[in-house]
């Protein structure tokens, strides 16, 4: 079958991703795929609500999604619904519009919608071999979106995810903040001062939350065991976005950092405790 997740179509995925699905199959403990029993495939449906029509609807319209006082706006470009046999996927394509840098946003837009054309593409291919292979009895469901993660005076974030339902679920986020003040997408190291490691001390807040979530009865990677490599740390390109206090958030995919029922893990990292080293 198929992985939407581990780019066999080329999709971008993140390495922390490929390397949780693989903790996910060693583990042998979040959920099987699929049990065959009589010849008969059978599997678990997490189905994603979108349309019923058997071909494809393109949707191509603006959002109402309102201007960011003349900086910048995201658009919905394109929405992709379709159901082939057990099959649905809803796949939503945004587009950023009016950052200065007109090379970033245009290989960022670029990105996106490869993105979505390879994950429409995958779905179509593995949707007709699993229908023809088993008729309705196999479902599957694959999908993207995006959300308005803040909207301050001073920041706007959209986090655009990417799903795979197909018995368990499989989710990897990617993360924009906008600084409204200069138009432009912010970096992690660009919010600290120069020559600093920032990396440790998010990382220790980091570990120091997981332990004390699972005192509370959390499923965190803490340490290497038998089945898991535990937290080393966060990656240099790792995922955040700046929420509606002005706090740093950071983000890992869903299996990346702990068990399933975690979903997708997020840590607040407050302003006062790395303020030393912010800009």
């Amino acid at each position: 079958m198929y992985d939407f997740l581990n780019g066999n179509e080329n999709i971008v995925a993140g390495e922390g991703l490929k390397k949780s699905v693989k903790r996910k199959i060693v583990r042998n403990k979040i959920g099987n795929i699929t049990k065959i029993a009589g010849g008969t495939v059978a599997v678990l449906l997490i189905a994603v609500t979108v349309s019923t029509n058997v071909s494809p609807s393109l949707a191509y319209a603006m959002s109402d999604v309102p201007v960011l006082g003349d900086i910048v706006r995201v658009v919905t470009l394109n929405r992709y619904e379709n159901k082939i046999g057990g099959s649905e996927a809803e796949i939503v394509t945004p587009k950023i519009e009016g950052l200065r840098d007109e090379e970033l946003m245009n290989q960022i837009n670029e990105e996106l919608g490869d993105n979505a054309d390879r994950l429409i593409a995958a779905f179509e291919k593995e949707a007709l071999m699993l229908q023809a292979a088993y008729g309705d009895d196999v479902h599957m469901g694959v999908g993207s979106d995006y959300t308005i993660r803040t909207d301050n005076d001073d920041y706007y974030a959209i986090d655009i995810y990417f799903y795979n339902l197909v018995g368990s679920s499989s989710t990897t986020h990617k993360f924009y903040t906008v600084d409204k003040h200069t138009g432009e997408i912010m970096t992690l190291k660009g919010l600290f001062k120069e020559n600093v490691d920032y990396a440790e001390p998010i990382s220790e807040i980091i570990k120091n939350e997981m332990i004390r979530r699972n005192e509370n009865g959390g499923a965190y990677w803490v340490e290497d065991d038998e089945f898991t490599e535990g937290f080393k740390g966060i990656e240099e390109n790792q995922s955040f976005f700046i929420n509606e206090e002005d706090n740093i958030v950071v983000c890992f995919d869903k299996y990346e950092i702990a068990a399933g029922s975690e979903g997708c893990p997020e840590f607040v990292i407050e302003t006062e405790l790395i303020k030393d080293i912010l800009k």
